[in-house]
């Protein structure tokens, strides 16, 4: 609903379809004859006689009666119509597209924070703990710290997809998404 209301795409859509009508009716209205009246008053100087002439015209048509224009009319009624439907079926691929990468985004941070990130450290930790007590080697504590910066770099790349599918959704939506319960999605 909130493209229908909101998507600029849209709204110019329907503008397009409403003008779209108007050309209808105007070529409906075209099939119709315009009747023209005329009234007019002279006066005659050499007969000392006032004239007084009325005319009504009204064009018979009776070959044409404006089809042409009106199936014009009708036809780019349609194509704006089924231009509109392409634009909301596109804006809504996209939409679902864009929620979907936004959900599994924002379900896959607490994991990955929990098991992978907290388990680099954890890892990271144990390893200078050794590398301090003389047991490791300083390659292992090296390895500890690149295995660790990969996590948070991993993380940061969630963290980024998550905000670029945010930003998507709002560009979309020109709001915010929000819950039936009524509170914003984070």
């Amino acid at each position: 609903q909130l493209l229908r209301e909101r998507h600029p795409s849209l709204l110019a859509a329907s503008e397009r379809i409403k003008a779209a009508e108007h050309r209808v009716e105007e070529a409906k209205a075209g099939r119709h004859p315009d009747i023209a009246a005329r009234l007019a008053y002279g006066f005659d100087g050499e007969s000392d006689e006032h004239i007084l002439e009325a005319g009504l015209s009204i064009p018979l048509t009776v070959f044409d009666r404006n089809q042409g224009n009106i199936l014009k009319a009708r036809f780019k009624l349609i194509v704006s119509k089924e231009r509109a439907r392409a634009e909301l079926n596109r804006l809504r691929a996209e939409l679902a597209a864009a929620y979907q990468r936004y959900m599994a985004a924002r379900e896959q941070i607490p994991a990955f924070e929990q098991r992978i990130v907290g388990a680099a450290e954890t890892s990271l930790a144990q390893t200078r703990e050794g590398y301090n007590a003389g047991k490791l080697l300083f390659l292992d504590l090296l390895d500890a710290q690149r295995t660790h910066a990969q996590a948070r770099v991993a993380r940061l790349n969630l963290l980024r997809e998550l905000n670029i599918s945010w930003a998507r959704l709002h560009a979309i939506l020109g709001e915010s998404l929000r819950q039936s319960n009524g509170d914003e999605i984070q």
